[in-house]
């Protein structure tokens, strides 16, 4: 029998360094209306510590920032498509940049999606409505 365990409720893990962009993102994640069981880490290294975890199953979403302090979000994604636990979960990236540097890289590296963080924050808990709505229920996963 195997070590991971699965719950009923879709996993989302948030990657999310700053307190503010935090309570956006869970305001935007509860927005969809899609029941889920949501797990935040704050840093790159306690994001690594749990989705490369042999107790848990992969997440079915990952929201990572971009910028955060240990590793950033491209390296976490980076090591995310290298792992074969974790390398089609989907994983959207949100930025303060919007970049098309930035933006490349992401999508060079794996990102599923790359949100930016605008101006008007009730803006960014739509987009972020949006995708998790998406992703939880829109998408087919490569189980």
């Amino acid at each position: 029998m195997s070590a991971m365990v699965k719950t009923l409720l879709p996993e989302l893990v948030l990657v999310e360094d700053t307190l503010e962009d935090e309570l956006m993102s869970l305001r935007g994640i509860s927005r969809s209306g899609i029941p889920c069981q949501i797990t935040v880490r704050r840093d790159g290294a306690e994001a690594i510590e749990l989705l490369f975890s042999t107790k848990s199953a992969p997440p079915d979403l990952v929201v990572l920032d971009f910028k955060l302090p240990k590793f950033s979000g491209l390296e976490i994604l980076t090591q995310m498509r290298e792992n074969p636990a974790t390398r089609f979960v989907p994983v959207v990236i949100v930025s303060g940049t919007n970049s098309g540097k930035t933006l490349r890289e992401c999508y060079r590296v794996g990102a599923n999606s790359c949100v930016t963080k605008p101006v008007d924050m009730s803006e960014y808990v739509e987009h972020l409505a949006h995708v998790t709505r998406y992703w939880l229920t829109v998408n087919q996963a490569a189980n």
